[in-house]
């Protein structure tokens, strides 16, 4: 009878020691392997945002391939570098370039040619110049008619503090000769109708121009205006007159009295 208690009881207190001894080793087990889990869950972390990184350095990396952005990288570079009068000065060498372009053109190309060329870009610049029209606001018109006066003149500013008076002399006599080509060339191109149109598309400007800058300008800005024009006058009166004949005068004369 107290073998049987002793057994029993035996065989029921193993139960809870196992028990316990498996709860105790989990626990040690759980303990053990949390720091473990927290490490592999900062490597994964680490691994994702690396993956991350390198897929937006990639991107990055491809969006300014130098393959295929080289020359919008180049000129970024290009005038971040440069000044305000190192630039003038280029814009001046790159347009004195063209021209030169431009008389090698000429003196290579045929009549037929030439005139046919001149078509074209005339027809391409009414199309750009109507389509601007359309879609710019009388706002955007006069800030751009500022920005590209104030262009001018800057330039106009930096061209004369460094040119001699040789220079500025050859650089006004090339101006007129420019414009008076252009209008030969446009006189050649257009009809009686076309010059009708046009007269009255810059009379329409022109206007328009004069009536914004009335409203916009103060006292002191159309006395500066009206003192820039009057010297404008006598610059072209004088040019006019140094590049004129003998019979050019008299005929001048004849038709003025």
């Amino acid at each position: 009878m107290d073998d049987n208690n002793d057994s029993s009881s035996e065989s029921a207190s193993w139960p809870v020691s196992e028990t316990s001894q498996h709860k105790s080793s989990k626990n040690q087990l759980t303990t053990n392997e949390l720091p473990l889990q927290l490490k592999n869950d900062e490597k994964t972390k680490e691994n994702v945002s690396a993956v991350n990184d390198s897929n937006n350095f990639s991107e990055f990396q491809n969006s300014f391939n130098p393959c295929n952005n080289r020359v919008a990288i180049w000129r970024t570079n290009r005038n971040q570098i440069e000044t305000e009068t190192e630039r003038n000065i280029r814009l001046q060498r790159e347009r004195e370039l063209k021209a030169m372009q431009r008389m090698h053109r000429d003196q290579l190309e045929s009549i037929e040619e030439r005139v046919a060329r001149l078509g074209r870009e005339t027809n391409a610049k009414n199309n750009s110049r109507h389509q601007l029209t359309i879609n710019e606001t009388t706002e955007m018109h006069v800030t751009k008619l500022k920005k590209q006066a104030q262009r001018k003149t800057t330039l106009r500013n930096v061209l004369t503090l460094q040119e001699t008076q040789d220079e500025h002399d050859n650089r006004l006599n090339s101006e007129a000769v420019t414009v008076r080509s252009r209008r030969h060339n446009r006189e050649l191109i257009e009809t009686e109708e076309m010059r009708e149109m046009r007269l009255r598309h810059e009379a329409d400007e022109k206007a328009s121009e004069r009536h914004i800058q009335i409203e916009q300008e103060t006292e002191e800005e159309r006395n500066t205006r009206l003192d820039s024009e009057a010297i404008s006058r006598r610059t072209r009166r004088q040019l006019a007159l140094l590049q004129e004949t003998e019979e050019q005068r008299n005929i001048r004369l004849n038709n003025e009295s």
